[in-house]
Protein backbone atom coordinates (compact mmCIF):
# COMPACT_ATOMS: atom_id res chain seq x y z
CA UNK A 1 0.00 0.00 0.00
CA UNK A 2 2.79 2.32 0.61
CA UNK A 3 4.30 2.34 -2.50
CA UNK A 4 0.97 2.88 -4.52
CA UNK A 5 0.78 6.14 -1.77
CA UNK A 6 4.03 7.77 -3.11
CA UNK A 7 3.47 6.92 -6.92
CA UNK A 8 0.11 9.17 -6.16
CA UNK A 9 1.95 11.79 -4.32
CA UNK A 10 4.97 12.24 -7.21
CA UNK A 11 2.27 12.48 -9.91
CA UNK A 12 0.73 15.16 -7.91
CA UNK A 13 4.05 17.10 -8.14
CA UNK A 14 4.86 16.60 -11.09
CA UNK A 15 1.47 18.30 -12.50
CA UNK A 16 2.22 21.02 -9.66
CA UNK A 17 5.52 21.45 -11.41
CA UNK A 18 3.96 21.62 -14.89
CA UNK A 19 1.75 24.13 -13.83
CA UNK A 20 3.89 26.45 -12.24
CA UNK A 21 6.57 26.06 -14.90
CA UNK A 22 3.95 27.00 -17.54
CA UNK A 23 2.73 29.92 -15.48
CA UNK A 24 6.38 31.21 -15.10
CA UNK A 25 6.60 30.73 -18.55
CA UNK A 26 3.97 32.89 -19.86
CA UNK A 27 4.89 35.52 -16.58
CA UNK A 28 8.45 35.67 -18.11
CA UNK A 29 6.88 36.11 -21.20
CA UNK A 30 4.74 38.47 -20.44
CA UNK A 31 7.22 40.04 -18.72
CA UNK A 32 9.20 40.54 -21.67
CA UNK A 33 6.60 41.76 -23.93
CA UNK A 34 5.88 44.73 -21.41
CA UNK A 35 10.11 45.48 -21.27
CA UNK A 36 9.84 45.49 -25.32
CA UNK A 37 7.26 47.73 -24.94
CA UNK A 38 8.06 50.20 -22.38
CA UNK A 39 11.43 50.54 -24.22
CA UNK A 40 9.49 51.65 -27.56
CA UNK A 41 7.39 53.92 -25.29
CA UNK A 42 10.60 55.52 -23.81
CA UNK A 43 12.27 56.18 -27.45
CA UNK A 44 8.86 57.75 -28.56
CA UNK A 45 8.99 59.77 -25.09
CA UNK A 46 12.64 61.17 -25.84
CA UNK A 47 11.11 61.70 -29.98
CA UNK A 48 8.21 63.52 -28.87
CA UNK A 49 9.95 65.91 -26.20
CA UNK A 50 12.80 67.01 -28.54
CA UNK A 51 10.42 67.57 -31.15
CA UNK A 52 8.00 69.81 -29.20
CA UNK A 53 11.42 71.61 -28.24
CA UNK A 54 12.40 72.09 -32.05
CA UNK A 55 8.95 73.33 -32.52
CA UNK A 56 9.06 75.76 -30.16
CA UNK A 57 12.70 76.90 -31.34
CA UNK A 58 10.96 76.71 -35.20
CA UNK A 59 8.35 78.79 -34.01
CA UNK A 60 9.56 82.14 -36.38
CA UNK A 61 10.13 80.27 -39.38
CA UNK A 62 6.32 79.60 -40.20
CA UNK A 63 3.89 76.11 -40.15
CA UNK A 64 5.37 74.64 -43.06
CA UNK A 65 9.34 74.97 -41.66
CA UNK A 66 8.23 74.02 -38.23
CA UNK A 67 6.53 70.98 -39.76
CA UNK A 68 9.50 70.14 -41.67
CA UNK A 69 11.73 70.57 -38.52
CA UNK A 70 9.54 68.65 -36.33
CA UNK A 71 9.32 65.78 -38.65
CA UNK A 72 13.47 65.39 -39.17
CA UNK A 73 13.73 65.76 -35.46
CA UNK A 74 11.13 63.35 -34.74
CA UNK A 75 12.37 60.31 -37.62
CA UNK A 76 16.36 61.43 -35.97
CA UNK A 77 15.22 60.49 -32.94
CA UNK A 78 12.48 56.92 -33.35
CA UNK A 79 14.80 55.99 -36.42
CA UNK A 80 12.37 53.75 -39.27
CA UNK A 81 11.34 50.28 -37.65
CA UNK A 82 13.06 50.80 -34.30
CA UNK A 83 12.42 48.09 -31.90
CA UNK A 84 10.32 46.58 -34.93
CA UNK A 85 7.67 48.47 -34.13
CA UNK A 86 4.80 49.83 -36.58
CA UNK A 87 2.24 52.72 -36.88
CA UNK A 88 4.77 54.96 -35.98
CA UNK A 89 3.25 58.44 -36.21
CA UNK A 90 3.03 62.33 -34.73
CA UNK A 91 0.51 64.73 -34.72
CA UNK A 92 0.93 67.74 -36.07
CA UNK A 93 2.08 70.63 -33.26
CA UNK A 94 -0.68 72.93 -31.87
CA UNK A 95 0.10 76.26 -30.83
CA UNK A 96 -1.93 78.15 -28.42
CA UNK A 97 -1.41 81.12 -26.08
CA UNK A 98 -2.43 80.43 -22.39
CA UNK A 99 -1.01 84.14 -21.06
CA UNK A 100 0.21 87.07 -22.34
CA UNK A 101 3.97 86.84 -24.11
CA UNK A 102 4.15 82.55 -23.81
CA UNK A 103 3.24 79.98 -26.22
CA UNK A 104 2.52 76.01 -25.73
CA UNK A 105 3.10 73.66 -28.48
CA UNK A 106 1.31 70.35 -27.91
CA UNK A 107 2.56 67.65 -30.08
CA UNK A 108 1.62 63.42 -29.23
CA UNK A 109 3.22 60.61 -30.88
CA UNK A 110 2.45 57.23 -31.16
CA UNK A 111 3.75 53.61 -32.04
CA UNK A 112 2.75 49.44 -31.97
CA UNK A 113 5.28 47.34 -30.73
CA UNK A 114 5.02 43.62 -31.52
CA UNK A 115 5.04 41.08 -28.75
CA UNK A 116 5.77 37.51 -28.65
CA UNK A 117 4.82 35.59 -25.94
CA UNK A 118 1.43 37.54 -25.82
CA UNK A 119 0.08 35.97 -28.80
CA UNK A 120 -0.41 32.32 -27.37
CA UNK A 121 -3.19 34.74 -25.54
CA UNK A 122 -4.18 36.55 -28.77
CA UNK A 123 -2.64 39.82 -28.35
CA UNK A 124 -0.16 40.45 -31.12
CA UNK A 125 0.83 43.82 -30.47
CA UNK A 126 0.81 46.78 -27.60
CA UNK A 127 0.16 50.22 -28.52
CA UNK A 128 2.27 53.05 -27.01
CA UNK A 129 1.81 56.23 -26.82
CA UNK A 130 3.00 59.78 -25.67
CA UNK A 131 2.54 63.59 -25.32
CA UNK A 132 4.76 66.79 -24.61
CA UNK A 133 4.00 70.57 -24.39
CA UNK A 134 6.76 73.24 -24.54
CA UNK A 135 6.26 76.52 -23.59
CA UNK A 136 8.19 80.15 -24.92
CA UNK A 137 8.31 83.05 -23.74
CA UNK A 138 8.08 85.69 -26.43
CA UNK A 139 11.63 87.86 -26.38
CA UNK A 140 12.09 92.06 -26.27
CA UNK A 141 15.47 92.04 -27.21
CA UNK A 142 17.87 95.26 -28.32
CA UNK A 143 21.00 94.28 -30.39
CA UNK A 144 23.83 97.04 -29.62
CA UNK A 145 26.68 96.41 -32.04
CA UNK A 146 29.94 98.55 -31.55
CA UNK A 147 30.85 100.26 -34.47
CA UNK A 148 34.37 101.94 -33.46
CA UNK A 149 37.06 103.11 -35.58
CA UNK A 150 39.14 99.21 -34.45
CA UNK A 151 36.65 97.45 -36.46
CA UNK A 152 37.86 99.69 -39.55
CA UNK A 153 39.19 97.46 -42.90
CA UNK A 154 42.30 99.60 -41.57
CA UNK A 155 42.36 98.27 -38.30
CA UNK A 156 40.99 94.85 -37.38
CA UNK A 157 38.92 94.34 -40.40
CA UNK A 158 36.24 93.12 -38.41
CA UNK A 159 33.00 94.80 -39.23
CA UNK A 160 31.77 92.53 -42.08
CA UNK A 161 32.07 89.93 -39.63
CA UNK A 162 30.24 91.56 -37.03
CA UNK A 163 27.43 92.32 -39.62
CA UNK A 164 27.65 88.68 -40.94
CA UNK A 165 27.35 87.23 -36.87
CA UNK A 166 24.93 89.67 -36.17
CA UNK A 167 22.63 88.83 -39.02
CA UNK A 168 22.84 85.26 -38.41
CA UNK A 169 21.40 85.95 -34.62
CA UNK A 170 18.32 87.79 -35.60
CA UNK A 171 17.19 84.91 -38.15
CA UNK A 172 16.85 82.87 -35.00
CA UNK A 173 14.09 84.84 -33.72
CA UNK A 174 10.33 84.87 -34.27
CA UNK A 175 9.52 87.91 -36.87
CA UNK A 176 5.64 87.59 -36.05
CA UNK A 177 5.40 87.42 -32.01
CA UNK A 178 9.45 88.48 -30.96
CA UNK A 179 10.31 91.99 -30.79
CA UNK A 180 13.80 92.94 -31.79
CA UNK A 181 15.89 96.56 -32.60
CA UNK A 182 19.13 97.60 -33.09
CA UNK A 183 21.59 100.50 -31.71
CA UNK A 184 24.77 101.34 -33.45
CA UNK A 185 27.62 103.26 -31.31
CA UNK A 186 31.01 104.81 -31.64
CA UNK A 187 31.32 107.98 -30.75
CA UNK A 188 27.46 108.80 -30.34
CA UNK A 189 24.86 106.17 -30.72
CA UNK A 190 21.69 105.87 -32.56
CA UNK A 191 18.72 103.86 -32.31
CA UNK A 192 19.10 102.26 -35.83
CA UNK A 193 16.11 100.33 -35.80
CA UNK A 194 13.05 100.64 -32.78
CA UNK A 195 12.03 97.46 -30.62
CA UNK A 196 9.35 95.86 -32.62
CA UNK A 197 8.06 92.54 -34.26
CA UNK A 198 8.43 92.73 -37.93
CA UNK A 199 11.89 93.57 -37.44
CA UNK A 200 13.89 91.04 -39.81
CA UNK A 201 14.08 92.91 -43.07
CA UNK A 202 14.60 96.44 -41.72
CA UNK A 203 16.93 95.45 -38.84
CA UNK A 204 19.09 93.20 -41.64
CA UNK A 205 19.40 96.46 -43.56
CA UNK A 206 20.08 98.72 -40.93
CA UNK A 207 22.88 96.87 -40.17
CA UNK A 208 24.14 96.40 -43.57
CA UNK A 209 24.01 99.97 -44.33
CA UNK A 210 25.94 101.05 -41.17
CA UNK A 211 29.41 101.28 -41.74
CA UNK A 212 32.80 102.15 -39.52
CA UNK A 213 34.79 105.36 -39.58
CA UNK A 214 38.70 105.57 -39.22
CA UNK A 215 37.87 107.70 -36.47
CA UNK A 216 35.24 107.28 -34.07
CA UNK A 217 35.57 106.45 -30.17
CA UNK A 218 33.56 103.67 -28.16
CA UNK A 219 30.93 105.58 -26.28
CA UNK A 220 28.95 102.17 -24.99
CA UNK A 221 27.48 103.85 -22.05
CA UNK A 222 25.53 106.07 -25.02
CA UNK A 223 24.63 103.03 -26.44
CA UNK A 224 23.73 100.96 -23.32
CA UNK A 225 21.38 103.39 -22.50
CA UNK A 226 19.97 103.72 -25.75
CA UNK A 227 19.01 99.98 -25.71
CA UNK A 228 17.57 100.12 -21.82
CA UNK A 229 15.71 103.40 -23.36
CA UNK A 230 13.94 101.07 -25.73
CA UNK A 231 12.91 98.44 -23.36
CA UNK A 232 11.01 101.00 -21.38
CA UNK A 233 9.31 102.48 -23.76
CA UNK A 234 7.81 99.52 -25.13
CA UNK A 235 7.84 98.63 -21.13
CA UNK A 236 6.03 95.05 -21.28
CA UNK A 237 6.88 92.59 -18.54
CA UNK A 238 5.05 89.62 -19.90
CA UNK A 239 8.69 88.60 -22.13
CA UNK A 240 11.68 87.90 -21.73
CA UNK A 241 13.38 91.64 -21.91
CA UNK A 242 16.97 91.45 -23.02
CA UNK A 243 19.96 93.15 -23.94
CA UNK A 244 22.88 91.64 -26.22
CA UNK A 245 25.99 94.06 -26.30
CA UNK A 246 28.58 93.82 -28.33
CA UNK A 247 32.08 95.64 -28.59
CA UNK A 248 35.67 94.95 -29.60
CA UNK A 249 37.27 96.91 -26.94
CA UNK A 250 37.30 99.06 -23.95
CA UNK A 251 34.71 102.13 -23.23
CA UNK A 252 36.68 105.76 -24.39
CA UNK A 253 34.26 108.13 -23.94
CA UNK A 254 31.08 109.06 -22.16
CA UNK A 255 28.35 111.48 -22.55
CA UNK A 256 26.89 114.18 -20.03
CA UNK A 257 26.66 117.71 -19.28
CA UNK A 258 29.82 119.59 -18.85
CA UNK A 259 29.72 123.21 -17.01
CA UNK A 260 32.13 125.21 -19.53
CA UNK A 261 33.47 128.36 -20.24
CA UNK A 262 31.39 130.96 -22.30
CA UNK A 263 33.72 133.78 -22.23
CA UNK A 264 36.32 134.31 -25.17
CA UNK A 265 39.67 134.50 -23.97
CA UNK A 266 41.39 137.45 -26.74
CA UNK A 267 44.87 137.12 -25.04
CA UNK A 268 45.22 133.70 -25.99
CA UNK A 269 43.26 132.07 -28.95
CA UNK A 270 44.23 128.63 -28.32
CA UNK A 271 41.18 128.66 -25.11
CA UNK A 272 37.95 127.74 -26.97
CA UNK A 273 34.42 128.48 -25.73
CA UNK A 274 30.83 127.81 -25.64
CA UNK A 275 27.71 129.96 -26.08
CA UNK A 276 25.90 128.98 -22.71
CA UNK A 277 26.62 126.50 -20.04
CA UNK A 278 26.03 124.01 -19.10
CA UNK A 279 26.70 122.02 -22.91
CA UNK A 280 25.79 118.03 -23.11
CA UNK A 281 28.45 116.22 -25.10
CA UNK A 282 30.92 113.19 -25.55
CA UNK A 283 34.62 113.31 -24.42
CA UNK A 284 36.88 110.96 -25.00
CA UNK A 285 40.30 109.36 -24.38
CA UNK A 286 43.01 108.40 -26.61
CA UNK A 287 44.22 104.97 -26.69
CA UNK A 288 47.59 103.66 -27.54
CA UNK A 289 47.58 100.72 -29.62
CA UNK A 290 50.70 99.42 -28.44
CA UNK A 291 49.95 99.49 -24.81
CA UNK A 292 46.40 100.04 -24.56
CA UNK A 293 46.91 102.68 -21.88
CA UNK A 294 44.27 105.66 -22.57
CA UNK A 295 46.00 109.31 -22.19
CA UNK A 296 44.29 112.52 -22.96
CA UNK A 297 41.58 114.17 -22.83
CA UNK A 298 39.92 115.22 -26.09
CA UNK A 299 36.48 115.89 -27.74
CA UNK A 300 33.58 117.84 -27.50
CA UNK A 301 30.87 115.76 -29.49
CA UNK A 302 27.81 115.50 -29.90
CA UNK A 303 25.90 112.29 -28.75
CA UNK A 304 23.25 111.84 -31.21
CA UNK A 305 24.06 110.11 -33.90
CA UNK A 306 22.04 110.13 -37.43
CA UNK A 307 20.54 106.79 -39.04
CA UNK A 308 23.41 104.94 -40.93
CA UNK A 309 25.26 105.59 -42.27
CA UNK A 310 26.97 108.48 -39.65
CA UNK A 311 30.72 109.15 -41.05
CA UNK A 312 31.59 112.03 -42.91
CA UNK A 313 35.23 113.24 -44.26
CA UNK A 314 37.64 115.60 -42.87
CA UNK A 315 40.83 117.05 -44.33
CA UNK A 316 43.23 114.07 -43.58
CA UNK A 317 41.32 112.23 -45.91
CA UNK A 318 39.77 110.11 -43.27
CA UNK A 319 36.28 109.25 -42.10
CA UNK A 320 34.66 110.34 -39.15
CA UNK A 321 31.09 109.67 -36.87
CA UNK A 322 31.96 112.48 -34.52
CA UNK A 323 30.11 115.93 -34.97
CA UNK A 324 30.89 119.18 -32.84
CA UNK A 325 28.13 120.63 -30.65
CA UNK A 326 26.57 123.60 -31.40
CA UNK A 327 27.89 126.84 -30.13
CA UNK A 328 31.12 125.69 -29.00
CA UNK A 329 34.13 127.31 -30.45
CA UNK A 330 38.05 127.41 -31.06
CA UNK A 331 39.76 129.97 -32.00
CA UNK A 332 39.50 128.60 -36.02
CA UNK A 333 35.72 129.35 -35.27
CA UNK A 334 34.51 125.89 -34.59
CA UNK A 335 36.50 122.67 -33.00
CA UNK A 336 38.78 120.74 -35.37
CA UNK A 337 37.46 116.74 -35.50
CA UNK A 338 39.44 115.76 -32.30
CA UNK A 339 38.40 118.81 -30.40
CA UNK A 340 42.60 119.46 -29.18
CA UNK A 341 43.00 121.30 -25.87
CA UNK A 342 39.08 120.11 -24.63
CA UNK A 343 40.40 120.33 -20.89
CA UNK A 344 40.98 124.36 -21.17
CA UNK A 345 37.14 124.28 -22.05
CA UNK A 346 36.18 123.47 -18.65
CA UNK A 347 34.36 125.74 -16.43
CA UNK A 348 37.61 126.01 -14.10
CA UNK A 349 35.58 126.63 -11.15
CA UNK A 350 33.33 123.50 -10.97
CA UNK A 351 34.19 119.77 -10.82
CA UNK A 352 33.75 117.56 -14.05
CA UNK A 353 29.91 115.98 -13.35
CA UNK A 354 29.21 113.30 -11.11
CA UNK A 355 26.27 112.05 -13.13
CA UNK A 356 24.58 111.45 -15.86
CA UNK A 357 20.98 112.45 -16.52
CA UNK A 358 19.67 110.50 -19.72
CA UNK A 359 16.70 110.85 -21.65
CA UNK A 360 15.17 109.58 -24.87
CA UNK A 361 11.80 111.62 -25.55
CA UNK A 362 9.84 111.33 -22.58
CA UNK A 363 11.99 109.16 -20.67
CA UNK A 364 14.76 110.19 -18.27
CA UNK A 365 16.95 108.62 -16.18
CA UNK A 366 19.90 109.82 -13.98
CA UNK A 367 23.11 107.46 -13.55
CA UNK A 368 26.41 108.07 -11.66
CA UNK A 369 29.57 108.44 -12.77
CA UNK A 370 31.76 108.61 -10.30
CA UNK A 371 30.08 105.43 -7.87
CA UNK A 372 30.84 102.16 -8.76
CA UNK A 373 33.72 99.89 -8.85
CA UNK A 374 36.21 101.66 -10.87
CA UNK A 375 37.76 104.82 -9.51
CA UNK A 376 37.00 108.50 -10.87
CA UNK A 377 38.11 111.64 -9.61
CA UNK A 378 35.94 114.55 -10.96
CA UNK A 379 37.56 117.23 -9.54
CA UNK A 380 41.14 116.59 -10.08
CA UNK A 381 42.80 119.88 -11.31
CA UNK A 382 45.02 117.43 -13.78
CA UNK A 383 41.55 117.27 -15.84
CA UNK A 384 41.72 120.90 -16.41
CA UNK A 385 45.24 121.20 -17.24
CA UNK A 386 46.91 121.16 -20.71
CA UNK A 387 50.35 119.89 -19.57
CA UNK A 388 51.94 117.71 -21.50
CA UNK A 389 53.30 115.70 -18.83
CA UNK A 390 53.05 111.62 -19.90
CA UNK A 391 51.98 111.24 -16.48
CA UNK A 392 49.44 113.85 -16.01
CA UNK A 393 48.46 113.12 -19.79
CA UNK A 394 47.65 109.26 -18.94
CA UNK A 395 46.10 110.06 -15.55
CA UNK A 396 43.34 112.34 -17.54
CA UNK A 397 42.87 109.50 -19.45
CA UNK A 398 42.13 106.65 -17.44
CA UNK A 399 39.36 109.22 -15.77
CA UNK A 400 37.35 109.38 -18.84
CA UNK A 401 38.17 105.63 -19.39
CA UNK A 402 37.41 104.68 -15.90
CA UNK A 403 33.93 106.95 -15.86
CA UNK A 404 32.70 105.10 -19.40
CA UNK A 405 33.24 102.04 -17.45
CA UNK A 406 31.30 103.48 -14.57
CA UNK A 407 28.45 104.70 -16.04
CA UNK A 408 27.91 101.24 -18.44
CA UNK A 409 28.19 99.43 -15.30
CA UNK A 410 25.35 101.61 -13.43
CA UNK A 411 23.01 101.91 -16.84
CA UNK A 412 23.24 98.04 -17.06
CA UNK A 413 22.64 97.53 -13.12
CA UNK A 414 19.94 100.36 -13.23
CA UNK A 415 17.98 98.00 -16.36
CA UNK A 416 18.56 94.51 -14.26
CA UNK A 417 17.06 96.11 -10.95
CA UNK A 418 13.98 97.89 -13.13
CA UNK A 419 10.95 95.36 -11.47
CA UNK A 420 8.69 96.60 -13.92
CA UNK A 421 9.86 94.90 -16.87
CA UNK A 422 10.28 91.60 -15.23
CA UNK A 423 13.69 90.41 -15.86
CA UNK A 424 16.26 91.87 -17.76
CA UNK A 425 19.05 90.18 -19.03
CA UNK A 426 22.25 91.31 -20.41
CA UNK A 427 23.90 89.55 -22.14
CA UNK A 428 27.95 91.03 -23.53
CA UNK A 429 30.39 89.98 -26.37
CA UNK A 430 33.69 90.55 -26.46
CA UNK A 431 35.79 90.21 -29.89
CA UNK A 432 39.53 90.45 -29.72
CA UNK A 433 40.49 94.12 -29.92
CA UNK A 434 42.92 95.73 -32.17
CA UNK A 435 46.28 95.99 -30.25
CA UNK A 436 44.49 95.05 -26.73
CA UNK A 437 41.62 92.83 -25.96
CA UNK A 438 37.90 93.01 -25.07
CA UNK A 439 38.16 94.31 -21.12
CA UNK A 440 36.55 90.91 -19.98
CA UNK A 441 36.51 92.10 -15.95
CA UNK A 442 34.02 94.73 -16.92
CA UNK A 443 31.72 93.00 -19.66
CA UNK A 444 31.45 90.57 -17.15
CA UNK A 445 30.11 92.87 -14.46
CA UNK A 446 28.05 94.30 -17.63
CA UNK A 447 26.17 91.01 -18.01
CA UNK A 448 26.41 89.93 -14.32
CA UNK A 449 27.85 86.71 -14.97
CA UNK A 450 28.87 84.35 -12.19
CA UNK A 451 32.26 84.99 -13.36
CA UNK A 452 32.29 88.29 -12.15
CA UNK A 453 33.89 89.34 -8.84
CA UNK A 454 30.72 92.04 -8.23
CA UNK A 455 28.17 89.37 -9.28
CA UNK A 456 25.24 90.23 -7.66
CA UNK A 457 22.75 86.93 -7.12
CA UNK A 458 19.51 89.20 -6.64
CA UNK A 459 20.00 90.35 -9.96
CA UNK A 460 19.05 88.34 -13.24
CA UNK A 461 22.11 86.21 -14.73
CA UNK A 462 23.63 87.07 -18.35
CA UNK A 463 26.33 85.69 -19.47
CA UNK A 464 30.09 87.11 -21.04
CA UNK A 465 31.02 85.39 -24.30
CA UNK A 466 34.32 86.41 -25.80
CA UNK A 467 35.62 85.88 -29.60
CA UNK A 468 39.15 85.70 -29.82
CA UNK A 469 39.38 86.33 -33.25
CA UNK A 470 36.74 87.98 -35.90
CA UNK A 471 36.44 84.08 -37.15
CA UNK A 472 34.68 82.93 -33.65
CA UNK A 473 32.68 86.23 -33.88
CA UNK A 474 29.46 83.85 -35.29
CA UNK A 475 29.99 80.82 -32.74
CA UNK A 476 30.16 83.79 -29.85
CA UNK A 477 26.35 85.18 -31.27
CA UNK A 478 25.53 81.55 -31.55
CA UNK A 479 26.03 81.09 -27.43
CA UNK A 480 24.32 83.79 -26.66
CA UNK A 481 21.02 82.85 -28.47
CA UNK A 482 21.26 79.27 -27.21
CA UNK A 483 21.20 80.89 -24.05
CA UNK A 484 18.61 82.97 -24.76
CA UNK A 485 16.64 80.24 -25.77
CA UNK A 486 17.40 77.76 -23.04
CA UNK A 487 15.39 80.33 -20.61
CA UNK A 488 12.49 81.16 -23.20
CA UNK A 489 11.29 77.26 -23.47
Amino acid sequence: MSPQRSLGRRGQAMVFILLTATFSFLMAGLAVDFLWAYVVKSRLVMAVDASALAAVRALGRGDIAMNRTVSLVFETNFPSDYMLAKGVNFTPPVVSTPEPGIRDVFLSGEAIAPTFFMRILGFNSLEVSASATASRRDVNMMLVLDRSASLHPDLANAWGDVQEAAIFFVEQFDDARDKLGVVTFGTGAHVDRALSTNFKSSVTSAINSQVVARSASTNSPQGLWLAYAELLRVSDPNPINAIVFFTDGQPSSYTASFAVSTTRNYSNNSIPYCNSSPKTAVIGALQDAASGAFYEVNGFWNPNADGPPVTTGYSSGYTYDHFVVSGCNSPNGVFTPWASDTEWLFDSGSCLPNSWTATYGSITRNFSITSGPYSVNQCSSYLKSTSTNWSQRTYRGEQVHNAAKNLTVNIAQAARQNTSLGEVRIYSIGLGGWGYPADAGFLRQVANDPQSPTFTTDEPQGIYVYAPSKLQLRAAFNTVASEIFRLIR
